[in-house]
């Protein structure tokens, strides 16, 4: 599977398509664009492991980064509104979430000590340093 982006203001005498990426993780979730719209990033998966790529939205859009995350089975991603951080969930069977810096570095982890059904929404508050979780079990 591939996904492509496509410019919808290319003259005629320009390609529109603006970024082909490679083995996104699924055909209509796991992407989302940064607060402010200046940073993309979308999860992928090779060789059974998730990653994530962050692109600086532009003209050319440029890749700053692709890298591993610690999942077994990430289910989807949520900009910070610094916009300096993503937060990632894994599947419902393990109900962990971590929170990444656009370096790859790993800021924040959350696993919880009993079994639950996952996570049903998760929110992050515009001005504190707040995650908002809340789970199918009532969790």
């Amino acid at each position: 599977m591939r996904l492509s982006v496509w410019s919808l203001c290319a003259t005629p005498a320009e390609d529109p398509l603006r970024l082909v990426v490679m083995r996104p993780k699924f055909p209509s979730a796991g992407r989302a664009f940064s607060p402010s719209g200046a940073f993309w990033a979308v999860c992928t998966r090779v060789d059974c492991k998730d990653f994530l790529e962050i692109f600086h939205v532009s003209q050319d859009w440029v890749k700053l980064r692709d890298f591993q995350v610690k999942t077994d089975d990430l289910q989807g991603l949520l900009w910070t509104p610094s916009e300096t951080s993503l937060v990632v969930w894994d599947t419902p069977l393990l109900a962990r979430l971590a929170v990444y810096h656009i370096s790859g570095q790993v800021l924040f982890e959350l696993e919880p000590r009993t079994e639950s059904l996952g996570f049903r929404n998760l929110q992050v508050h515009a001005k504190a340093n707040l995650l908002v979780a809340s789970g199918y079990d009532e969790t």
